[in-house]
């Protein structure tokens, strides 16, 4: 199960809970994406103080470069602490001798990717190749 799955499945036991209670939405409280450093939670309480919680680790961006010994990136290597739909400023520093090409992504969307200085939109743990 991903991430937004898990949101969905959190929204969904709170909104039967909220119709098996009668209660109406504006009594209850919701509180989303509180990050203690491990974590982020979704939190939901009920009229009756009745707490639901659901944890979701942080988002890692995985940066690479393609060859190895081409150069570098900012972030470099491996960055955690992102939640969803957090943008990412990336840049590719090519070594001498090597220019850049473009950027390849798996969980998030690429700004430009044929420039090196972009942005990623995170949409789940991302890696990205430059």
């Amino acid at each position: 199960m991903n991430r937004c799955q898990l949101l969905l499945a959190a929204c969904i036991l709170a909104g039967a809970a909220e119709l098996a209670s009668g209660e109406e939405a504006s009594a209850w409280s919701r509180e989303v994406n509180v990050y203690n450093g491990d974590y982020f939670t979704v939190d939901i309480t009920d009229a009756s103080s009745r707490e639901f919680s659901v944890y979701l680790p942080p988002l890692v961006l995985a940066m690479d470069v393609s060859p190895p010994d081409a150069g570098t990136t900012i972030p470099d290597i491996c960055e955690s602490g992102y939640e969803i739909d957090d943008v990412v400023d990336i840049y590719a520093l090519p070594y001498p001798g090597f220019a850049f090409d473009h950027w390849e992504a798996e969980g998030g969307i690429l700004g430009d990717p044929d420039f090196p200085c972009t942005t990623i939109t995170l949409t789940d743990n991302a890696s990205v190749t430059a």
